[in-house]
Order: structure tokens, then sequence, then C-alpha cells
């Protein structure tokens, strides 16, 4: 059984690779704009999204959208301010802008040349790939002073399935014969700000999937754009959802469904729910293996997939990304021993156990995580008090003193030596009369 702790706080998440919740396998452009269920995908592809949840059968993602196609809701993506700043010879000599992909961008260059002077442009440095590029011819006049125009593309395939909000690429222009360079950044737009805020099993999604930009992304064995159909591939139909050896229906820890039992996600621990064990929690799962519990740290040979852990009580505080504890504390009473334990799961699937206490001694020279230094030191403190009672009691209870008007303390009047009768002194006896004497005839 779990012991209930206080409730995981709700916490927002960081994600290094943005939309982690709203995995993206493949960016496919080819097919219709409007078939995209995807922020960060609609735009890698061109398009803008709706973030208002979209009824059967609407579409969030366009590439040229209506007025009254999302009022309101339509996800704005990051840009920066522009920056401009003109050279000696050539004007701008640099320029910091954003852009977007599938959108035609021409920056227009004056600079001081001869007049058969070329001009080249270059990616130099890029976070992303598949820019295109393209130079105008210079035109110069009398003056030397000459006009040239690169125009750019960022295409759709721009941006990776990894790729953060924002991505830049830097182009160097270059002039012959000149001794400045021009250099422009761009900056483009590769994800969505709402795929880093995900509601996990949210109400959105009738529990069963997680939220994110306006849509559900389901958990496994749920379907429908609000994950409101269950799937399954063999239905149990009619058979119950209870382990023969447990009392409650999935382990107490769900409901039965069309395919079995449906494991609850608003309980501590929920992360470790076993579905396909009528959803049993760690605390199950581990007393089955109870007799792994007198064994030193280690894997257990009785139970595989047990290893017993020393107690480290700093671990108890760990959370994982979602704020979830790592650890979840069971009690249990086996051979009429009331045992406290802690478990978790690691990345290999292993069950981790550390114990907390321990009604018997550990055997010397083992170690169990089984915290025993903290008895005995009560059991010695207690002794300390048991003593320490004891001998305030019988001085507590002890004759009083003699008063000094006794006969035994009066003091005698006069000098402090002379000789005179002890009153309180009694001789010893000299003589006495023998009873068996008798005298002889």
């Amino acid at each position: 059984m779990f012991i209930k702790t206080k409730k995981m706080p709700v916490s927002v998440w960081f994600v290094l690779v943005l939309f982690c919740m709203q995995e993206v396998f493949a960016i496919d452009c080819t097919k219709s704009i409007e078939d995209i269920k995807n922020c960060n995908e609609c735009v890698r592809c061109g398009g803008v999204w709706c973030n208002k949840p979209r009824v059967k059968g609407d579409y969030q993602c366009s590439i040229a959208p209506a007025d009254n196609w999302c009022p309101g809701h339509m996800e704005e993506l990051p840009t920066i301010p522009e920056l401009t700043e003109s050279g000696k010879l050539i004007n701008p000599a640099y320029k910091e802008a954003s852009t977007k992909i599938n959108i035609h961008n021409n920056v227009v260059f004056q600079y001081t040349a001869t007049t058969d002077s070329k001009v080249k442009a270059a990616v130099i440095n890029s976070t992303q790939n598949n820019v295109k590029l393209h130079e105008t011819i210079p035109n110069c006049g009398k003056d030397r002073i000459c006009t040239t125009e690169i125009e750019f593309t960022v295409e759709t395939d721009f941006c990776s399935i990894n790729s953060g909000t924002h991505e830049y690429f830097e182009v160097k222009i270059h002039v012959d014969n000149a001794t400045e360079e021009a250099i422009i950044k761009y900056h483009v737009p590769c994800a969505c700000e709402c795929s880093k805020k995900v509601e996990r099993t949210s109400p959105n999604c009738n529990g069963n999937g997680d939220y994110s930009c306006g849509v559900c992304k389901c958990h496994d064995g749920w379907s429908g754009d609000f994950c409101e159909k269950e799937e399954c591939n063999v239905a149990r139909g009619d058979i119950p959802c209870k382990h023969p050896l447990r009392s409650e229906e999935c382990s107490g820890n769900g409901r039965c469904g069309v395919c079995g039992c449906i494991c609850d996600t608003n309980k501590e621990g929920y992360q470790y729910f076993d579905k396909e064990n009528y959803c049993a929690d760690l605390c199950l799962i581990t007393y089955e293996c109870e007799t792994c519990f007198d064994k030193p740290a280690g894997r257990c040979t009785d139970c595989t997939s047990i290893v017993m852990r020393n107690y480290n009580e700093s671990l108890m505080s760990q959370t994982d990304d979602f704020g979830r504890n790592v650890w979840v504390k069971c009690e249990e009473t086996i051979d009429g021993c009331h045992v406290q334990y802690a478990a978790s799961k690691d990345e290999h699937k292993d069950i981790l156990v550390m114990r907390i206490n321990s009604c018997a001694p550990v055997a010397a020279g083992v170690t169990q995580g089984v915290n025993v230094t903290l008895p005995l030191v009560l059991a010695g403190a207690a002794v300390v008090c048991v003593a320490a009672g004891v001998a305030y009691m019988m001085l507590k209870n002890r004759p009083a003193p003699m008063p000094s008007t006794s006969a035994q303390y009066q003091e005698l009047d006069g000098p402090k030596t002379r000789i005179e009768e002890n009153p309180t002194y009694k001789s010893p006896t000299t003589s006495y009369n023998n009873p068996m004497w008798r005298e002889k005839v």
C-alpha cells in the first residue's frame, strides 16, 4: 500500500528538444498543409498555426489563412528588432533581422568600387541548412557608386526536427578590390513557443493525452482529436480486470475499460503503474518479493528484478523532469514485523528498494540499508534515563536528617577539650553467669 505524502506540485519544465511531447519523426511538407497536426511541423513547412482547440474536421495549419480563420489565437512566431549599420565603403555593412521559411528576401547594397568589381555572397555560418542565394549584376555609375542586390530564400527543409524556436544563418558579401565586407544575419523561427508548455494528462484530452498548442497527443491505447477513443489489439471482453490474488479491481489503481485496466494518473507513483499487471504499483510488486528485504545490498537472487540499495534519506527528495517523486514510500507487515521501505524504477526497468526501518537486528557484517544505529542509541538513552530516575527517587525518599536538639548532638559547655563522663556512653559487659556451668561434687 502507498503511504500518501503531499501532492506533487504542478511544475513547468523546460525542454531542450522542443515539442518533445508532440514527437515529430519526419517532416513531410509535400502533403496537404491542412493535414498537419503539429505546430512545429506547420512552421517548418512555412505555415501559420492556430492555437484554438479545433472542432473535428477543421484545420489548424494554413499557408494563407483567411481573416476569420483563427481570430485571436494565431501562434505568434518569435522575431527580433531589425538592426542596420553603415560602413565606410559598403552600406549596409551589417544587417540583422527576422525572416520566415519560404519567404523571398532581398537586400540592396551600395558600395564604392571599380566598374569591373564582382560581388560574391556565401553562407558562412548557419545553425541549419538550405538557404538559397542569388546575386544580381552590379550597376555602377560614373561616380564609382555601385548598387547590387542579394536575394535569398529559406527553404522548407531548413529546420531539423530538433530545431529550437530561433535558428539563424549569416551571409558574407565580398566585393572585389574592396577593403570592406558586409555581413547579414537572419533569424528564422523553427518551432512554436507553445510547444514548451505541455499540460500532461489534460482534461482537454479526457485525461488520456497531453495538451499543447491547441491539440492533444494521445497516450498509448487512445486516439481521436480529444483522446476519447480507447484502442486495443485484443479486447478482454467480459474478463474481469482483477488479479486473482487481489481484492480490488485494477489493484485499486484504476478502472476497468473496454481493453482491460485503465490506470489512474492522479496518484503518487502513478508513472510506475503496470497496465499489463492490473495497474499494480511498486509497493504491490515489491511485496511479492518480500524475501529480498533481508538480503544484502545488490541484485536479489529470489527476484532478479529487485535491486536492494543502502538507505539514503537525501534520495527521497528526488523528482523527475515532470516534478514527480522518484521514490515512493511503502509499508507492509511481514511475519508480524512492520516494515517501511522506499521503491523506485531505473532506466533499465529494475526496481530499486531501500529499506527504511527494521524490527529485527541485522546480522553482523551485512549491510542492507537498514538504519539500526538509531534504535540502539535510543535504547541506550532509555537505560540512562531509568537509572537517573531511580537515583532521583532514592535521594528524594532518604531519611530526614536528625535535628540538632537531639541528645546525640547536644553541645557541651566549657572548653574544647576536657575529661568528663560521656552521658551517651555505655560500658561493655565485663562478666556474666554461664548457664552451662555446674559445680563439681
